[in-house]
């Protein structure tokens, strides 16, 4: 593309020396014109011959969206595939059968490709493998690996062979190895905790190398271990600032209750006395720059892993805090999600003292209640949620239910390479979600996509989705952006019921539709952390509660013990999808000081809508006060008010009021 620039700043140049006016006004040459429309015209093609390419490649994907899954062959040669190259999958057939062509298929169990040319029908295309790719370390050594250590390679330990599926180092500094010493296993004493030592890669292998702990046992509260043979969890060093270990066990393998006890008291006949985590399960991640106070926002510092997809980003959280706000693959899925959120004082993001306020496995981004309306289904299965934190007993236990498809990140317009640590401005991250329907758990079929733009700013995150039907399906349950309330202390909803702050515990809603038609923001309020708030915009697409009926709320608590936060997006009725066809939405999560608000004021946020600056507020009696902004709005307004020179929006009100306008 850039020789398309040089010859068409040639050509059109304005001068006849470029740059020198001079030398008159250049009347462009046929000849330097020819050669530009020359050029575009050879990259054009090359650009067309490479999307030919790249969409053959996307035709041979299983992931194309039209996949058929099937019990037995017999199903499959009932069904005409729809496109050359479509896959499918005979999920439990050991009969075997003629194929297109007389070709003897000997255990029909396998993938198959549909054939548009004579002889047309399903080939059989290889085995059957199992898409747990987890699954694939179950009985092997990976993700441990057995070194020397003092000169001395132990033996292998049966419990991590069999029941450790993977561990990642996250944070892991150079030159150093660790080891995963002891794992509580689910024993009285310890639960699920886990010991993690570092130590110098120079003298592990052959001295007696002296080990430092960056998880210890008791160091942070017993986690709790999900129901489901297979768990996952991250537990987060409080010695050593942005390092963390995320594993997951193979519960009917790991010979739970007894723990692990690899390190056996500096014994080298122990079973795995010198393993260590493998080298390969290391993703350091460099320290960002200090925070410097930038009013309620500056510039984010970001440390983000392709390989892992983890981002974590802190921004300045007023003058005096800052927020680290960490994403990436969560719960019972490994779905892209939020992970946790921290505050600290201002300064170095490394050496700072950072206070979480939540840390989770649940969703944020939302699962569903999905029904196919295709065939084969499960007769009369429970309508359970799938996708997010769910798994196939509806709650995190059971089987997985959803994947994610994609995954792309883009800081400040170019797009995450491997691992990058830095100053950004704006991120955009894309990814998709198959889900499962609650009636074809049984053969793992996904009927349903989930597409998500989040755009991150700092302070907030606004995101579009799209779920879009990949066979006829019925969306019973959609709840839009979802929000845990822990670390906060009350609530309200923008243009809701009641006009007065709600205490976490007590359960509530905005009220039914039919009579708060424009409530839309649902936030949280703490005294030191400031405002956590969920948004949905009514005037974009599905968001308008077309799938909402009209006694149900637009957003409400769970209730029952359950102090969850919900929107609504397909409540009371239902979207009924046949395959291709999709609904979106609008919403968006915003973390603000308790600073940004002054006087009479009871709440406010800042975000973006469609990528341009908003702010809302509300009050909830007649009064006055200020918003009062970060630096970088000096000289802007909010609707057609003024900031004043220390960037305040004075406000007054005549009672209950809410607003939303755009900051210019």
């Amino acid at each position: 593309m850039g020789e398309i620039l040089t010859l068409g700043n040639k050509a059109f140049r304005d001068y006849v020396t470029d740059g020198v006016p001079g030398t008159g006004p250049n009347k462009p040459s046929k000849q330097e014109i020819r050669d530009f429309v020359s050029i575009v015209d050879i990259t054009t093609m090359n650009q067309q011959g490479y999307i030919d390419a790249l969409q053959t490649e996307v035709d041979n994907l299983s992931v194309s969206g039209d996949v058929i899954a099937v019990a037995t062959w017999a199903q499959l040669n009932a069904i005409t595939g729809v496109r050359a190259n479509q896959r499918a999958t005979v999920e439990n057939d050991p009969t075997s059968h003629t194929g297109p062509g007389g070709v003897n298929v000997p255990v029909s169990t396998g993938v198959y490709g549909w054939k548009t040319t004579a002889p047309i029908g399903w080939v059989w295309l290889s085995p059957l493998v199992t898409p747990d790719a987890l699954m694939l370390n179950a009985g092997k050594d990976y993700p441990l690996k057995a070194v020397p250590r003092n000169n001395v390679v132990s033996a292998a330990n049966f419990r991590p062979v069999n029941g450790l599926l993977d561990i990642k180092v996250l944070g892991a500094r150079t030159g150093k190895l660790y080891r995963l010493e002891y794992y509580g296993n689910g024993n009285v004493t310890y639960g699920y905790e886990i010991r993690v030592y570092e130590y110098d890669a120079a003298t592990y292998y052959t001295g007696v190398a002296a080990g430092f702990a960056i998880i210890e046992l008791g160091d942070t509260p017993r986690p709790t271990i999900e129901t489901g043979p297979i768990v996952t969890y991250t537990a987060k060093s409080t010695r050593v600032d942005g390092m963390s270990v995320q594993f997951t066990v193979d519960r009917t393998k790991s010979d739970e209750p007894n723990p692990w006890a690899l390190n056996g008291s500096g014994n080298p006949a122990v079973a795995s006395y010198s393993w260590i985590i493998d080298p390969s399960c290391y993703f350091p991640v460099e320290t960002p720059a200090v925070i410097t106070a930038g009013g309620a926002y500056g510039s984010i510092a970001i440390t983000a892993i392709k390989a892992t997809k983890v981002m974590t980003m802190v921004w300045s959280h007023g003058e005096t805090q800052m927020l680290r706000l960490t994403m990436g693959p969560n719960g019972k899925n490994g779905l892209f999600n939020i992970i946790s959120y921290e505050i600290a004082d201002l300064g170095d993001p490394g050496t700072a003292n950072w206070i979480p306020i939540n840390s989770t496995s649940t969703d944020y981004f939302p699962p569903l209640i999905v029904q196919s309306n295709g065939s084969p289904v499960d007769a009369g299965a429970p309508q359970i949620y799938t996708g997010g934190n769910h798994g196939s007993d509806g709650s995190a236990g059971g089987n997985i239910t959803a994947i994610m498809s994609a995954w792309v990140c883009e800081i400040d317009g170019r797009v995450l390479g491997e691992n990058f640590s830095g100053a950004a401005e704006r991120i955009v991250v894309r990814w998709s979600n198959d889900l499962q329907a609650y009636n074809t758990l049984s053969m793992a079929r996904t009927v349903v996509r989930q597409h998500f733009m989040a755009i991150i700013n700092p302070g907030s995150i606004e995101f579009f989705a799209e779920i879009e039907a990949l066979e006829s399906i019925t969306v019973i349950t959609d709840n839009g952006p979802q929000i845990v309330p822990t670390g906060y202390t009350d609530y309200i909803y923008y243009n809701g019921q009641p006009t007065t702050r709600i205490p976490i515990a007590t359960a509530g809603n905005s009220g039914p539709k039919s009579g708060y038609a424009t409530a839309w923001a649902i936030s949280l309020k703490h005294a030191t952390y400031g405002f956590l708030t969920a948004w949905v915009n009514r005037g974009y697409e599905a968001g308008d509660g077309r799938y909402v009926t009209a006694a149900n709320p637009y957003m409400r608590q769970g209730g029952g013990g359950n102090t969850k936060q919900y929107h609504a997006i397909v409540s009371g009725t239902s979207a009924v999808l046949t395959v291709g066809q999709s609904y979106k939405y609008q919403g968006g999560y915003s973390w603000g000081p308790i600073s940004l608000i002054s006087g009479g004021v009871d709440s406010a946020f800042v975000t973006t809508m469609k990528n341009l600056p908003v702010v809302a507020y509300a009050f909830l009696a007649a009064g006055s006060g200020f918003l009062n902004f970060a630096p970088k709005y000096a000289g802007m307004s909010v609707g057609s008010t003024s900031l004043t020179p220390r960037n305040r929006l004075p406000l007054t009100v005549g009672g209950v009021a809410y607003q939303l306008a755009q900051i210019t």
